[in-house]
């Protein structure tokens, strides 16, 4: 009977238990030996015919005679309802033709298949399993169903290593497969590392690695790449203690130094001639590359970037010519030489003391690769801008002197190819043209670190760096995060476009152009980012400029009343410094700084500008936010006193308003006055004996007394010229300022002869009973004038005549006294 005949006629076969018997053991026992013989005859016919489709299938490749084998197996064991020796092998036959399938059509349910058959082979004939299945095939289909994407399931590793363990114990010691069933479990461990994430897998892994290399003979072809493994492993095992949050002193640095040694082993079993050497060779360069960066190794020592280099240029010797990863390889070793030069900066050395060759190897390396790359590579652009940034630190430190720009002159011209290369939609492409500006900049600098004249540096450079800075900007979207940023890097380089080159300073329109940019930022920088007040205080400083440009320039304006200056941008400095100090926090440390700020555009305010000198409201508010800045100071700051002087300042200046707008005399508020007096007092409190600043500050709280005595029709409020306590105090504070000071003082003289002045004025104030020790002073402090004039100074008669003089007042006053006690008696 044809056997395509058998395949239809099986199924009615075995619905037919009337004619055949039945499975129940009804009927005798001929007719069920029968229906067996029948059925063993058929099943034959079909296993021969499925060895003559697998014939076909290997001579002509047709899926069809594969599939046709298939079934024919498959419908002659449902012809055998018992276990036997036969059918464990047709089992394993059927997993061999599902694993061909799989290879053909890459079906997972293939993969299922073959599985299912080995494990049924297994079943099928216990005893004799290991003669008939070899359990690696079977390990080898599980490694296969795990390594499929739709369909990973641990349980597939946890049987395959079971199958593996369980065919080791069976192998004898000198067996020559021991050595791949160690290889093969080796790589079951890795796998279920990377699911598990069990470090015990790994070190699993290494231990069957390392004892299938042991049994390995040294000639086997495999045992180079058998050591590659076991390197990857090492690594591996390295990093899992990186992983785990150990500091990088913490971890364990046998594992990487186990991973060279591996690695070095199997390239030296390798023939220079062959394909493989190269990239592990450069594999070998990227372990001692990590090597340096953790491990007990000290970031000092070299070595290991010196073999990182050496093998990483071995390798690129034997690479050919036309490889496509020539120019990668030749990037990574510009980057080691780039990596050991900063190794020299890290170890404190002087930039002098750098080895500028490594750094000039980079970028000869980063040139050798790009010459490798095609204009079209879609790596030519990020590669040149990498150039860039070498010559750009080239530039910066090595060798080469400050006055050479050549590596600056080389990064820009590489840096601008690079950009040209860059796609019109490139993300980095803004990124990169702010990059230009910087360098432009750069070398504009470099002029002026050069000692040339500000009007003689180049002031092309800082021009391109403006337009480059404005076509990145034009690249960002409004909505982009580094927009406000960039354009607050514009409106610097417009302020300093201002500062120096040949742009003269009475023309203002950089500085236009940088507060229009400074606004711009400003309105797109969100109302919580913490740097906001800081770019309002900038804006500030660039209006305050504005305004001083219009005073240094002598212009006329119709609206101003002193110097043509325009007040707006006064007005408008001031209202961007209380934006900014109302987004800082009132515990913020900058606080008491920028009121002070304010305090001094308030100052400026009134000084000069539109508002009339009569109107206090800019004093009002500097005295107000000098007091609030003063509050929020700690106790202990050491600019407190300062701070203290100040506004002493601002209160007589307040009091003197009152008296220069032409109010009357009697109307001045002595208010002010003596709070320019307390003030005066607590700030000299605060500081030290032998604080420098405090003779100065004794001797203008001495002069805010003498304001307070003012003239001679003052004395109904400030207490006229002859109020005692007034002069005391002038008197008392101007003697202390002077024991402070020292005789080469310059001032010493001058208060010497202010305070003999104060004596005297107090002496004409007195009874003659009363005058005779403020007379004797007076006498005193001439005395010591004439001891600080230095011998044949003109002044020293003046002091001379006034000696004379006040003798003769002394005996008068002395004549005075004894008529009067005469009288008296």
């Amino acid at each position: 009977m044809p056997t395509s005949l058998i395949s239809l006629a099986y199924p009615l076969i075995l619905s037919s238990p009337s004619r055949y018997g039945s499975d129940d053991g009804d009927g005798d026992d001929g007719r069920l030996g029968d229906r067996r013989d029948i059925f063993t005859s058929h099943s034959t016919q079909l296993f021969d015919s499925a060895r003559r489709y697998v014939q076909h299938f290997d001579r002509d490749g047709q899926i069809l005679n594969l599939d046709s084998a298939i079934t024919n197996y498959e419908t002659g064991l449902r012809l055998r309802p018992y276990a036997s020796f036969r059918t464990s092998f047709i089992h394993r036959e059927l997993a061999k033709l599902y694993k061909r399938r799989f290879d053909w059509g890459d079906q997972t349910r293939d993969l299922h298949k073959a599985i299912t058959n080995y494990e049924a082979a297994k079943r099928s004939s216990p005893s004799e399993f290991h003669d008939t299945v070899d359990s690696s095939e079977l390990a080898d289909l599980y490694g296969l169903c795990i390594s499929r994407e739709d369909r990973i399931y641990i349980s597939d590793l946890d049987k395959a290593i079971m199958t593996m363990k369980a065919e080791m114990e069976r192998l004898q010691k000198l067996d020559d497969r021991k050595p791949d069933y160690l290889f093969k479990l080796a790589h079951l461990h890795e796998q279920r590392f990377d699911r598990r994430d069990e470090i015990l897998d790994v070190d699993q892994a290494i231990a069957n690695q390392k004892a299938g290399l042991e049994l390995l003979p040294d000639d086997s072809p495999q045992k180079p790449y058998q050591f590659f493994v076991l390197a990857r492993l090492y690594e591996e095992r390295f990093d899992k203690d990186e992983s785990h949050g150990k500091s990088i002193s913490g971890r364990n640095p046998a594992y990487i130094e186990n991973a060279i040694i591996s690695q070095k082993a199997g390239l030296e079993l390798l023939p220079n001639d062959s394909a493989q050497k190269p990239n592990q060779l450069f594999e070998l360069a990227r372990m001692y590359e990590r090597c340096l960066d953790g491990g007990d190794i000290r970031r000092r020592d070299t070595s290991d970037l010196n073999n990182a280099i050496a093998n990483q240029k071995a390798g690129l010797e034997l690479l050919p010519g036309d490889s496509p990863e020539k120019p990668d390889q030749f990037f990574v070793l510009a980057w080691l030489y780039e990596e050991r030069y900063d190794k020299d900066e890290s170890n404190s050395r002087s930039t002098s003391g750098r080895n500028s060759a490594d750094l000039q190897n980079a970028i000869a390396n980063q040139k050798a690769g790009l010459e490798l790359l095609s204009n079209d590579s879609a790596q030519k652009p990020n590669q040149l801008l990498e150039l860039a940034r070498l010559y750009k630190r080239c530039s910066d430190g090595g060798d080469i002197r400050r006055r050479d720009n050549f590596g600056l002159d080389n990064a820009i011209a590489i840096l601008t190819t690079g950009i040209e290369l860059l796609p019109a939609d490139s993300p980095e492409k803004s990124a990169q043209f702010f990059l230009l500006a910087r360098l432009y900049e750069e070398r504009f600098d470099k002029d002026e670190s050069h000692g040339r004249s500000i009007s003689r540096r180049n002031p092309a450079d800082l021009e391109y760096a403006i337009a480059n800075q404005k076509v990145g900007l034009e690249l960002l979207p409004n909505d982009s995060s580094h927009k406000p940023n960039q354009l607050f890097e514009l409106a610097r380089l417009y302020k300093r476009c201002l500062d120096g080159n040949d742009i003269r300073h009475q023309d203002t329109s950089s500085l236009n152009h940088a507060i229009a940019n400074q606004k711009a930022g400003l309105e797109l920088l969100p109302d919580n980012s913490p740097q906001k007040p800081n770019h309002f205080f900038v804006l500030v400083r660039l209006y305050e400029e504005r305004f001083d440009k219009d005073e240094s320039n002598g212009r006329s304006n119709r609206w101003s009343i002193m110097w043509g200056r325009n007040t707006t941008d006064l007005q408008s400095a001031i209202a961007n410094q209380k934006a900014g100090l109302e987004l800082l926090p009132d515990d913020s440390a900058q606080r008491p700084g920028q009121l002070f700020e304010l305090v001094r555009l308030y100052k400026r305010s009134s000084d000069a500008g539109d508002i009339r000198h009569w109107y206090n409201s800019s004093l009002d508010n500097a005295i107000a936010n000098q007091k609030t800045g003063i509050e929020l100071l700690p106790a202990d700051s050491p600019e407190r006193p300062d701070q203290l002087f100040f506004l002493a300042r601002l209160y007589e200046e307040r009091f003197g308003k009152d008296q220069s707008n032409g109010w009357s005399i009697l109307r001045r508020n002595p208010a002010d006055l003596e709070n320019a007096i307390a003030n005066q007092k607590a700030g000299i409190k605060l500081l030290s004996n032998d604080s420098a600043q405090k003779p100065d500050q004794l001797l203008e709280l001495a002069r805010l007394y003498e304001r307070r005595l003012g003239d001679d029709h003052s004395w109904r409020r400030l207490g006229g010229p002859c109020h005692t306590p007034n002069l005391d105090n002038a008197i008392a504070n101007r003697k202390a300022g002077l024991e402070l000071l020292s005789d080469f003082d310059p001032q010493k003289l001058t208060q010497v002869s202010q305070l003999a002045h104060l004596y005297e004025r107090r002496s004409s104030c007195k009874s003659p009973s009363h005058q005779l020790q403020d007379i004797k002073d007076v006498i005193s402090n001439h005395k010591v004038a004439l001891k600080l004039l230095p011998h044949g100074d003109p002044m020293k008669l003046n002091h001379l005549s006034e000696l004379v003089r006040l003798r003769a007042r002394l005996n008068e006053l002395n004549d005075e006294v004894k008529q009067s006690l005469l009288r008296d008696l």
